[in-house]
């Protein structure tokens, strides 16, 4: 059964959290598709994770880069899956009506926005009707993660 964790952003970005949920992916040697609300914002997320923090970067592609089935982190804006990646990382208010084929699918939704917060409640009262394992994770004020009820 497919897994789709709703992760509500309150302490740190996206911009922070993510970066450190797709390091955890590669550690359990997992592919991961990130799907972005358009091509701005994908050009803006693969400028960003080859620089997050000092020293650090996440090997990624996108379509504009040669092979894209081999990359390891594959950013989007389009329904697709070249990599056949297990895990789905839906941001910035992206979305994809079709999760089957994926391990597990995180949403990750700033808490400071009330237009993603209400959409992200509407998104959870869509999926509870499926057979999908639904979780909810938010941070506490040290960025760290609990599973909520």
């Amino acid at each position: 059964m497919s897994e789709v964790r709703f992760y509500h952003l309150t302490a740190s970005s996206a911009q922070k959290a993510l970066p450190k949920l797709l390091e955890k992916t590669l550690e359990r040697d997992k592919r991961a598709l990130v799907k972005l609300p358009d091509e701005d914002a994908v050009h803006t997320w693969n400028e960003h994770l080859w620089n997050y923090e000092e020293g650090c970067f996440l090997p990624h592609g996108s379509i504009k880069d040669p092979d894209p089935d081999t990359q390891p982190i594959f950013l989007t804006h389009v329904d697709e899956n070249p990599g056949r990646a297990e895990y789905l990382f839906l941001i910035e208010g992206a979305d994809r009506q079709d999760l089957d084929g994926f391990d597990m699918t995180a949403i990750l939704f700033d808490g400071s926005d009330e237009s993603l917060v209400g959409w992200a409640r509407g998104r959870w009262k869509q999926l509870r009707e499926t057979a999908l394992e639904l979780t909810y994770w938010q941070q506490d004020e040290m960025g760290r993660w609990s599973k909520k009820g």
